[in-house]
């Protein structure tokens, strides 16, 4: 399904862990297009198994509460609850994901006001927007991020993607044949392939496609919200949930990346401005009293677009042997290629 590419984005959570730089660690190819990392140690980092047993065991559990009943009273103790745990979370986190994270809590919030209360596509139970919804969107985030990183789901990636592919297509199929035909259902399915097949990291799609729809599928039954029959100003029918929303949530992943790279690229040029503002008054020591170093040896991880060696392309550099935060440059571009935006 997925065709040869450089190693993937969440390759570089486990790098960073174990060593900024991505060329000091040794790699052994594994099957498919998937290559894990051997740095300090071959093992799972244990922040990241104790972050998934308690996601796995948390997001159940808080649902479920939110679905015995309580009012509002019960959704702002679980959203305080929530909010403290993606705190947690994040601090927990290795830095290239912590403003990632929130960046995906500020493009989810955005969709599920302009989805829920403003077009009414979904509706939650008390037509608002639950505190915990917000957070919950972070920790959906880091936790597909993390099971990416997982040594045993990078072997099997291939099939893991394939599988993703096929069951999501059947979903789909048993909607549209149904008394009322679930096109939106269908049209996720196509955004989903396309991340399948052009994304850089396929497996991250794939396992926040998993993850999406046993929420969606969880939390319909519970009857916490529910999808409209037909999408409003657009008479397209849907099913609750629609058979393949968790494409939608694969949209988010691209745009979370996307808006921490602008977030991140405004800090750094932040940070620059004063650094040349320290040098104009004394133009032999940076603001950390350093010798002020030229702008390329202070940055050595910007690499231009043009230059990231991509499939079918000639030239450029291997991410093998780039920065980590340049490996998160190259997967940007694709992400922003993807959905059609230039940056």
């Amino acid at each position: 399904m997925p065709r040869d590419a450089p190693a993937p984005l969440t390759e570089t959570l486990q790098g960073e862990v174990a060593d900024l730089v991505v060329n000091q660690h040794r790699r052994a190819p594994v099957s498919g297009r998937i290559a894990v990392h051997r740095g300090a140690s071959a093992g799972v980092p244990r922040a990241t198994l104790v972050f998934l047993a308690a996601f796995m065991a948390y997001w159940p559990s808080a649902v479920a509460c939110d679905a015995l009943g309580g009012g509002l009273p019960v959704q702002y103790i679980i959203g305080g609850l929530t909010w403290v745990f993606l705190a947690l979370a994040v601090w927990k986190a290795p830095r290239p994901l912590r403003l990632a994270a929130l960046a995906m809590v500020l493009v989810a919030t955005g969709f599920e006001y302009l989805g829920s209360l403003f077009l009414g596509i979904y509706q939650y139970r008390y037509h608002n927007l639950p505190l915990y919804v917000p957070p919950g969107h972070g920790l959906f985030y880091l936790a597909a991020l993390r099971l990416g990183t997982l040594p045993l789901l990078r072997r099997h990636g291939r099939a893991i993607v394939t599988a993703t592919a096929l069951f999501s297509a059947v979903w789909t199929l048993h909607g549209l044949v149904a008394a009322r035909p679930d096109l939106v259902g269908a049209l996720g399915w196509v955004l989903l392939a396309g991340f399948l097949r052009w994304g850089r990291d396929p497996l991250l799609f794939a396992l926040t496609f998993g993850l999406a729809m046993a929420l969606e599928v969880y939390g319909t039954a519970l009857g916490l919200w529910h999808w409209a029959a037909v999408v409003p100003a657009t008479g397209l029918t849907a099913g609750n949930p629609p058979s393949a929303i968790g494409a939608g949530y694969c949209i988010l992943d691209a745009l979370a990346l996307i808006v921490a790279h602008r977030l991140g690229s405004a800090y750094s040029r932040l940070g620059d401005a004063r650094t040349r503002a320290s040098a104009a008054a004394d133009p032999g020591a940076d603001v950390r009293g350093e010798p002020v170093r030229p702008r390329g040896d202070r940055c050595p991880h910007r690499v231009p677009a043009q230059a990231i060696r991509r499939p079918g392309r000639r030239g450029g550099i291997p991410l093998g042997e780039m920065t980590v935060p340049a490996r998160a440059d190259a997967a940007l571009t694709d992400a922003a290629h993807l959905l059609g935006i230039d940056y």
